[in-house]
């Protein structure tokens, strides 16, 4: 009997057998993994996506890029910090703070001259303030005034306002009500995360080549 089955196996039909006992072999494999039990060793480079990632997880500067640089590149601005009851601070009673539980707000330049923000900001009450966030060094700065989009949310379905960022560095929420008096908007409790802005520093600006903005590439 077993002579006359081994007679009638072709070739086809041996490699369609192994073929299902790999399937069968690697879906018991998938099922038998606990949970938590994936680490770097079983994920293969470059097949992680975005969606695998749950939000708000990552900032800017836990991303290495392909230019290399690292979290310890970023330079923090010095803001209160909403853990800290940063709102108290003489002078932030209806501005923008850090909000280090989530990122703390900071600041990079790539060898390019690519600016890049990172970190989430926290409202403090519901008024409006005429100071800026903060402001940007020289050599960081942008040419003209420039309104950018971000990432946030409301506890109050406060609709959404860009950050607006000038070419003396400062960086204000909303628009301005005139050339002379920038409005810090929104609610209390409102965030916002930075991690979307980019734009190229301007080497023409006054001090921005003594302090690192590299000139235009040719052309």
């Amino acid at each position: 009997m077993l002579r006359k089955i081994i007679g009638r196996l072709s070739y086809a039909n041996l490699m369609a057998t192994l073929a299902l006992f790999v399937a069968l072999g690697g879906g018991a494999y998938a099922v038998s993994l606990e949970k938590n039990s994936v680490g770097s060793r079983q994920i293969i480079d470059g097949r992680v996506k975005s969606v695998d990632v749950h939000n708000d997880s990552l900032t800017a500067a836990d991303i290495k890029d392909k230019d290399g640089y690292e979290p310890a590149d970023f330079q923090s601005f010095d803001l209160p910090n909403a853990n800290e009851r940063g709102c108290e601070t003489p002078g932030y009673a209806n501005s923008w703070i850090s909000d280090s539980s989530r990122a703390p707000v900071s600041y990079y330049r790539d060898p390019a001259g690519i600016v890049s923000l990172s970190g989430v900001i926290y409202k403090c009450g519901d008024g409006e303030s005429s100071s800026p966030i903060f402001t940007l060094p020289r050599g960081y700065r942008v040419k003209q005034e420039r309104p950018f989009g971000f990432v946030g949310a409301s506890p109050w379905g406060y609709p959404g306002l860009p950050v607006l960022i000038i070419p003396e560095g400062d960086a204000y929420i909303g628009s301005l009500s005139s050339p002379q008096s920038p409005l810090n908007q929104g609610k209390s409790g409102d965030w916002l995360r930075l991690d979307s802005i980019r734009y190229r520093c301007d080497p023409r600006l006054k001090g921005a080549r003594e302090n690192g903005c590299p000139a235009y590439p040719p052309g």
